[in-house]
């Protein structure tokens, strides 16, 4: 979420888009993308929206209290 405020200040700030992408390490639609969400719906359209990927997996079992499964 701050990488999506740093991107509106840079933008606010005079950088272009592309700028923008290389100093924080993002593609440049994306920064595209949360500009254009802050200008029709404001600080709600930086809020994270569900992510449909692959859920996480455990790749080792859960420890118990002693430190053996």
């Amino acid at each position: 979420m701050c990488k999506r405020y740093s991107v509106l200040l840079r933008h606010y700030e005079g950088f272009t888009n592309k700028r923008i992408a290389k100093m924080e390490g993002l593609e440049i639609h994306a920064v595209g993308r949360y500009i254009k969400n802050y200008k029709s719906k404001g600080l709600v359209g930086l809020e994270m929206e569900h992510s449909t990927g692959t859920k996480r997996k455990l790749t080792q079992p859960p420890c118990t209290k002693t430190g053996v499964v």
